[in-house]
């Protein structure tokens, strides 16, 4: 940092000379929409998971495995999307999947009896890793250079780990009112789907923040 070299300002006519502000690009929202779902739902469930499997009929140690598994299933999504991801031009697929596979295991965890919760635990876990790792892809996909990719990720992580911090708490605030995790795990559910719907445009090549 105390050696920083000077940056030679753009030459006038090139494309970085006024590009609009990244907030005020389409691509830019999208992006922020599908990290702050998914870390919403990421940080919600780190949070309540344990409470949500002692309330279906698990003992603590078994919650506590579950934990485990959760953070098992994270690392090997978290793994395994992004790689996958950069084969290709076009995300959408990869976005549309990882919602998928979050509100799957959200929707096993609530219809399933006990003796699977660990099976749906560990999808959750894949899909949810997938969801932390791919907007990396992302940024880098839909970015024209370094400071474009710079913008978006600084955007995305910021207003979507503002979002993301209101998730614990608003699903306390709903199981509190309700008595049973029900209401919390179908908003998760719920926000994941509506992100990935509002998430289309930064999985498309053609989209870059210059629009």
């Amino acid at each position: 940092m105390r050696h920083r070299a000077p940056r030679p300002a753009p030459a006038a006519g090139t494309a970085r000379a006024g590009r609009p502000h990244v907030a005020r690009t389409a691509v830019a929202w999208s992006l922020t929409a599908f990290f702050g779902g998914q870390t919403l739902a990421f940080s919600t469930t780190l949070a309540w998971l344990p409470s949500v499997l002692v309330q279906a009929g698990l003992g603590s140690g078994a919650a506590g495995t579950g934990q485990a598994l959760l953070i098992c299933g994270v690392a090997g999504g978290g793994f395994a999307a992004p790689v996958l991801a950069a084969r290709r031009a076009d995300q959408r697929p990869h976005i549309l999947v990882t919602a998928l596979v979050c509100a799957r295991g959200l929707g096993g965890l609530l219809l399933a009896p006990a003796g699977t919760s660990m099976v749906w635990v560990v999808v959750l876990g894949v899909g949810l890793g997938a969801g932390q790792a791919l907007p990396g892809v992302l940024h880098a996909r839909r970015g024209g250079d370094h400071e474009q990719v710079t913008a978006l990720s600084t955007m995305a992580q910021t207003c979507g780990f503002l979002l993301a911090a209101t998730g614990p708490a608003v699903a306390a605030a709903l199981h509190t009112a309700t008595g049973t995790w029900t209401a919390p795990l179908t908003m998760l559910s719920v926000t994941l789907l509506l992100g990935a719907a509002a998430s289309m445009r930064a999985g498309h090549d053609a989209e870059r923040p210059r629009e």
